[in-house]
């Protein structure tokens, strides 16, 4: 029997699936074995059934699932399951010319090709479809019969097949699933019809010069591609975009351009809906009917777009919400609850003057540490500020301030800022001001705000998100460098960072698992290796107990990393282990058993100790390595199952770090150079590391002559046999002053 589990545990096995397994050599072309029959069809991609019941109960993969019986279990937990070997093709489909028929297609949730002179195609037999064609091509030079060929293989589009909508040959509008058969629809200029169900309508950039045709057959590796490909790079808001919703204020028949407002302001918060932690899904309605034509409460407040995420029970236009807003003068989210019409503005006034002082305790360090606008905005007003309402004054008189609570960000500043940065800031907020919402919907307000703020310690707890792009500020590594080794960990789902003494391992070890952690409900743990660290330590082993007889008994007892993955079972995040000084230890006895699940997520393995093991998909494994430290080396079968980071001096982020600290790295960089070019060996390059201080101008010296010069002086006389000096005293001048060159060192 499948043990229980919930929707949403299901949903975390999903997750885990495609941030952790599917591009894992094990489970890569899982859909074209013959042992799985059956897969979970969602949002246009497909699960393995065992898998995803395994990590959503928790138990073992080698536990036996009748298909019949698993099918039976998801059914009734509401999600799809289909035949995997019924084949499913992929198509690319242009909406129009130009696709000017995209907005009617994105809405009535269909995609629709033109030519009405076909007819109903479905009626026509191949030697009559034959003979239109031929008189269409005939009638207009500019078509062709290969291209009008297309619409006979767009009839038998079928159910579950994946399509591909694009403007052009250079930018795709949105990716759907086929829900049902060709359809003709006469009194539309686009007559040729099949409906779709949208799954992702972020915009990206293409370069395929062969889809000019309104209707092709692709193959499944392009799709993937597609699917892949990052949303433009940049703010999704552009002038255009606030140009066009102050001219609808002042017109209000100028219809908002779905691509440039609609689209990516939808896309946008939907993704910050995907980074809901579960105590705000069990409340809110995160998936379905997230947008409405009618803000808040039917005010009739203007040219917006607008997206709220608000009580499954209630409704998205009045009750209790969390919602996002754009309009002429920028981006707004935040707390709202409609003033008539609902129960939810009662039950949050009484609750609000009943709890009144216990909830300034609770909330004032959410709300006051971040520039929330308190009351409603007055969107007459030519900028996004407004009269400085107080949190301590919206406390005492919400309804006379307004029920709401929003952060505000001006159109000036939206337009310099990417997606990631503004989905961050919108998470951030939406996190901080639930407990308003909590306010108006549960029944005893106070304990539930308590729960969510001070959860039991058994209870999930969320991290704050890392962005890239934070991590980059805080590394001065470019972005473009961190992305490609977040990619590389988490495919391998181990890494290592090897490089010189201070090059800043741990410290870029430390920030990429912040990353990895953040937004979720992962954690990090941070092991050193050292000679003498054993399997015992590491894995399991026999550890001396007191009885209460006084004797010592010795029981088998988990060691660092075992107990590390219980944790982690329980969680749906990444959760990262730093192991640093990765190779002081000898591997391959640590690792263990290990070493064969490092690269089998998933399976489970019989310990010498005794009990079952298995790493689970959701953890991952950084180390750090000098490779200055010869002493010990990792064995080519546990090397293979790591993805490495090379880490060199990087003296760009030098250079960038000391930029606003007001000293000129020039003449150190200049010597580091020179120094690491007589070393000649980059396993022993002299790092960066000991010159990252704000205050590097106060302990240049005695840096380099109580850590610089004695590793120096060490590594010139172990392994060029030659004795080399670099005092302070020869390189003083030109790491003050930035002079080019170097006084060579005495022999």
């Amino acid at each position: 029997m499948i043990p229980a589990s919930s929707n949403e545990d299901l949903m975390g096995a999903l997750r885990k699936f495609d941030q952790e397994l599917r591009s894992t050599k094990e489970w890569i072309h899982w859909e074209e074995s013959e042992e799985h029959n059956y897969g979970i069809d969602f949002s246009a991609r497909r699960y393995p059934l065992s898998l995803t019941i395994s990590l959503a109960t928790k138990a073992p993969l080698n536990s036996y699932y009748g298909e019949t019986e698993a099918i039976d279990y998801l059914h009734k937990m509401g999600f799809k399951v289909i035949p995997l070997h019924q084949e499913i093709h992929y198509w690319k489909v242009s909406p129009g010319n130009n696709a000017d028929n995209w907005e009617d297609c994105s809405k009535g949730k269909y995609v629709a090709i033109g030519h009405n002179e076909f007819g109903d195609i479905l009626k026509l037999e191949p030697a009559d479809f034959e003979k239109k064609r031929d008189e269409l091509t005939k009638s207009d030079a500019t078509l062709d019969k290969l291209a009008l060929n297309q619409f006979w293989n767009f009839t038998h589009v079928k159910k579950g097949d994946r399509l591909i909508v694009c403007r052009g040959t250079t930018e795709v509008l949105g990716v759907g699933t086929a829900t049902g058969k060709y359809q003709f629809v006469p009194e539309d200029s686009y007559g040729h019809r099949i409906f779709v169900e949208w799954d992702d309508l972020t915009l990206r950039s293409v370069d395929e010069d062969d889809w000019i045709k309104p209707f092709i057959r692709l193959d499944q590796k392009k799709y993937e591609e597609v699917l892949k490909m990052a949303g433009p790079v940049g703010s999704p808001f552009t002038d255009e975009t606030f140009e066009l919703l102050s001219s609808r204020g002042a017109r209000p028949d100028v219809q908002v351009n779905r691509r440039i407002a609609e689209e990516p302001f939808q896309a946008l918060f939907m993704k910050v809906a995907k980074r809901m932690p579960k105590q705000i899904e069990e409340v809110l309605e995160t998936r379905e009917k997230l947008f409405s034509k009618t803000p808040k409460g039917g005010t009739g407040m203007g040219p917006t777009c607008w997206g709220a995420l608000y009580p499954k029970v209630g409704k998205s236009t009045e009750d209790a919400q969390l919602f996002m807003m754009l309009n002429k003068n920028g981006l707004e989210f935040g707390f709202y609850v409609g003033e008539f019409g609902s129960d939810h503005n009662r039950v949050f006034l009484l609750n609000m003057e009943q709890y009144r002082e216990r909830l300034i305790n609770r909330l004032e360090e959410s709300l006051s540490d971040y520039p929330f606008q308190f009351g409603r905005n007055d969107e007459t007003k030519s900028s996004m500020t407004k009269d400085s309402v107080t949190w301590q004054d919206w406390v005492f008189k919400p309804q006379e301030a307004g029920l709401q609570v929003a952060a505000v960000i001006p159109a000036d500043i939206i337009k310099e800022k990417e997606s990631e940065w503004i989905i961050d800031q919108a998470t951030k907020v939406f996190e901080k001001l639930f407990p308003l919402v909590l306010l108006a919907v549960a029944s005893d307000a106070v304990e539930a705000i308590d729960t969510y703020l001070n959860p039991p310690a058994d209870e999930k707890t969320f991290s704050s998100s890392f962005s890239l792009q934070e991590c980059c500020e805080e590394t001065g590594f470019a972005e473009g460098k961190l992305a490609e080794w977040v990619s590389g960990i988490k495919r391998k789902g181990q890494a290592i960072i090897a490089g010189p003494p201070g090059a800043g391992k741990t410290y870029l070890a430390e920030k990429l698992a912040k990353h990895l952690v953040g937004g979720n409900d992962g954690f990090m743990d941070v092991v050193q290796f050292h000679p003498a660290y054993s399997y015992e330590d590491f894995m399991q082993g026999l550890r001396p107990n007191s009885t209460s007889d006084g004797n010592i008994e010795y029981v088998m007892q988990p060691g660092r990393f075992l107990n590390f993955c219980k944790s982690a079972k329980s969680r749906s995040g990444r959760c990262v282990m730093i192991i640093d000084e990765v190779n002081r230890a000898d591997m391959a006895k640590v690792f263990g058993e290990a070493t064969y699940l490092l690269e089998n997520r998933g399976k489970a393995m019989p310990l010498a100790g005794g009990g079952v093991f298995q790493v689970p998909s959701n953890v991952i494994i950084i180390g750090t390595m000098n490779t200055a430290d010869k002493s010990s080396k990792i064995d080519l079968a546990l090397r293979r199952r790591f993805a490495f980071v090379r880490l060199e001096p990087d003296y760009d982020v030098l250079r960038r770090y000391h930029l606003k600290n007001g000293f000129n790295a020039d003449g150190l960089i200049t010597v580091l150079t020179e120094v690491n070019k007589k070393i000649d060996d980059r396993d022993f390059s002299l790092g960066i590391s000991y010159f990252l201080r704000s205050d590097l101008s106060d302990y240049v010296e005695e840096i380099w002559k109580m850590e610089v010069e004695p590793y120096l002086e060490s590594y010139f006389k172990e392994y060029k046999d030659a004795k080399v000096t670099l005092s302070w005293e020869k390189v003083e001048d030109k790491i003050l002053k930035g002079q080019l060159d170097i006084v060579e060192a005495a022999s």
